[in-house]
Parts: structure tokens; C-alpha cells; sequence
């Protein structure tokens, strides 16, 4: 049985997806040798782990052509799922966690 026009599996409407929120939030235009070259990035440790966000989808953040890009990556189908804003949930919380006070006095930071 032949595929039907527009059906795509699983992995293929994933890019499509990231694609389309890429163009949205940051006014990139991607095609799929760019996500698979952030993909590979975040493989081989180019990228910045932020948080995990369930056993299969990790938040990273990677540079790629002079953005910082917020990415969720499937770690299952070693797929970009979408692009977050930049200053989402994520990123928020994690840089509130390196931060670390100055002066700490009677263990309350200042």
C-alpha cells in the first residue's frame, strides 16, 4: 500500500514542527541538514544540557549560525521535537540555579 499524500510518520511531522517554530520564535529559516547538524551538535556535547523533561526529551541550548537556539531534543529518535523562546521556563530556572549569592549572612543570601 502506497503512503498517502500529506501522512508523515512520527519523526517527519517532528521536523516539520521544529522547522515551522524555528521560523516563528526566532525568524530562522532551517532545512533538514541544519537540524541534523544541531542534532549531531548535541550528540557530541556541542550543545548546553538545560533540563530534562521526561525519560525521552531533554531541553538544550545550542549556537548555531550566531543564535543561541532553545531546543527540545528526543532522545528516542535523535530528533529536534520544537524551539522554545529564549527566555522560557527552562532557561529561567536553570540560570536561577547557577546563580549564587554574593553575601550569605545567618544563611540568608543578600
Amino acid at each position: 500500500m502506497a503512503a498517502q499524500k500529506g501522512v508523515f510518520n512520527k519523526t517527519q511531522a517532528l521536523r516539520i514542527h521544529a522547522k515551522k517554530q524555528a521560523h516563528r520564535r526566532y525568524g530562522i529559516l532551517l532545512n533538514s541538514e541544519d537540524l541534523r547538524s544541531m542534532v549531531i551538535a548535541i550528540r557530541e556535547g556541542g550543545g548546553s544540557f538545560i533540563v530534562r523533561k521526561s525519560h525521552r526529551v531533554s531541553c538544550w541550548k545550542v549556537c548555531f549560525k550566531g543564535y543561541d537556539l532553545v531546543v527540545l531534543y528526543d532522545n528516542v529518535r535523535k530528533a529536534i521535537v520544537t524551539f522554545l523562546p529564549s527566555d522560557c521556563w527552562e532557561v529561567r530556572q536553570s540560570s536561577a540555579a547557577l546563580e549564587v549569592p554574593s553575601r550569605v549572612q545567618d544563611g540568608v543570601a543578600l
